[in-house]
């Protein structure tokens, strides 16, 4: 039996080809019977996408495959490069690479992983999905930025920014869009919550040592008080994770860097803000290991037992050193600095309310403040400010207004994530941050937090927040 192929078809299939339907090709074939023709057996079609069409759709699947493994390699980069943010962190020490200009590791390395992120989103096509920072955190930034029109040191003050900008634009977009998943979210709390164990420890074994003063036992920081600053970020966060983890090697693990924190802790502001932040913490009625109408009253037992009999027993004087970092009068009679400072700080602010003295100008223009006040011939110690006043001097009170913004947001934040949380796990991270909030809320009364070694914990401890409740949108 022969085939022909008629050549009406063939002239189609031509026309098809040549300028017809650019997506589909068709061509028909028509069988018949005998070498004279005959009737038509049957009729078959075949339809296939032009050469062209092929090729393009090969070159975006190519494309696209190319672009997904380059963003899966910038992704990893991005987490890696958190880690590594959360390890040079928490230290005080730098290099000094200009006049009264001091540079931590920290410092570039956000700005480097900031990078590798802003492509890594470019490169995965979601550079439109980034939420920004609050907008009270971006108009801080710009008002610390406007104060630099009263500044006497432009460069050492522009540092002062750029730190600033640092915290809480970059930092904080790491860590709030960066931990776009549980397993991040995981890995980062977990860092964390390991360096917070080796400063712990660090600072544990300075308190141990006879040898060194009281003032001196500061784990990887400049002094006692930054150092509480850095306590009391972790130690809530700790013991909230504490109350709600199963594993109880994790739970010890908690445990132990909880009681060897605050046993090592010698800033009195610091001791106080954390035993509040955990008595609030306590306070929540919500799914523990331990029944949770007990919860607060246990704590209150054990604190009041460790108060009354503990603390004499302890190597160092703690209640004394305690006592006498908070005090408002020192035993001679004399007002210590920190109070006195208090007031002049307030009509610093009285006198400069809307852009303060200039960022960097606290320390210039205090001493004029003093007026009436009694001469108090003993120097402050360090970083024994008040933070809020120190901003509301230095930057105005629309800044202070932005900052307690800053921190109201990402605590309301923490605690919706708690309420609508049902992992065990997100559930004592989202109260423990919020606790980490308010105990840093709470220190900054007697300590000026906003220093290297305490911005980026800071950030850590705000985007975290912004990240629990992104993944619980999802």
């Amino acid at each position: 039996m022969d085939r022909a192929v008629g050549a009406e078809s063939l002239a189609q299939a031509t026309a098809l080809g040549d300028g017809g339907d650019r997506r589909l090709q068709s061509v028909e074939l028509t069988f018949a019977d005998g070498p004279g023709g005959g009737r038509p057996a049957r009729k078959m079609a075949f339809w296939r996408p032009p050469s062209s069409a092929v090729k393009f759709r090969l070159g975006r699947v190519r494309e696209h495959v190319s672009v997904k493994r380059n963003s899966g390699l910038l992704d990893r980069l991005v987490t890696v490069g958190v880690i590594a943010v959360l390890v040079t962190a928490p230290t005080q020490y730098s290099l000094e690479v200009g006049d009264n200009f001091h540079l931590s590791l920290v410092d570039p390395l956000v700005w480097l992983v900031t990078l590798v992120w802003g492509i890594q989103r470019w490169r995965s096509g979601r550079l439109g999905l980034i939420k920004p920072p609050p907008l009270v955190a971006i108009l801080f930034v710009a008002l610390a930025a406007l104060s630099l029109i009263h500044s006497t040191h432009l460069l050492r003050s522009a540092k002062d920014v750029i730190q600033y900008a640092e915290y809480f634009i970059a930092a904080y977009l790491l860590f709030a869009d960066s931990v776009d998943t549980v397993r991040k979210l995981r890995t980062v709390a977990y860092v964390f919550l390991a360096l917070a164990s080796a400063v712990a420890l660090s600072t544990l074994t300075q308190y141990l040592m006879p040898a060194i003063p009281d003032l001196m036992v500061r784990g990887t920081f400049g002094n006692r008080n930054v150092l509480g600053g850095y306590v009391a970020l972790t130690l809530p966060l700790m013991y909230a994770l504490f109350l709600f983890e199963s594993n109880r090697w994790r739970r010890l693990w908690f445990l132990a860097v909880l009681v060897g924190g605050l046993t090592a802790t010698l800033a009195g502001g610091t001791l106080i803000a954390v035993l509040i932040a955990c008595a609030v913490i306590s306070a929540f009625r919500s799914e523990t290991v331990f029944r949770s109408e007990t919860v607060f009253v246990l704590y209150a037992t054990l604190l009041t037992l460790a108060l009354a009999f503990g603390w004499t027993h302890l190597p160092r004087d703690n209640p004394g050193i305690i006592q006498e970092s908070v005090a408002f009068y020192h035993e001679d009679g004399t007002a210590a600095m920190r109070y006195a400072e208090w007031q002049t700080a307030l009509a610093m602010t009285r006198d400069n309310p809307l852009l303060g003295v200039g960022i960097g100008n606290y320390q210039e223009n205090i001493g004029q403040y003093y007026g009436t006040l009694p001469s108090i011939p003993i120097k402050a110690e360090a970083d024994s400010q008040n933070l809020y006043l120190v901003l509301a001097s230095s930057l105005g009170v629309p800044a202070l207004l932005c900052f307690l913004g800053l921190l109201f947001i990402s605590a309301r934040r923490a605690l919706h994530s708690f309420a609508h949380a049902n992992e065990r796990f997100q559930k004592g991270l989202a109260l423990g941050l919020f606790g980490s909030i308010l105990a840093f809320s709470v220190n900054a009364l007697w300590a000026p937090l906003i220093v290297r070694g305490i911005g980026v914990p800071l950030a850590c401890v705000l985007g975290l927040a912004a990240a629990l409740e992104q993944l619980r949108k999802r």
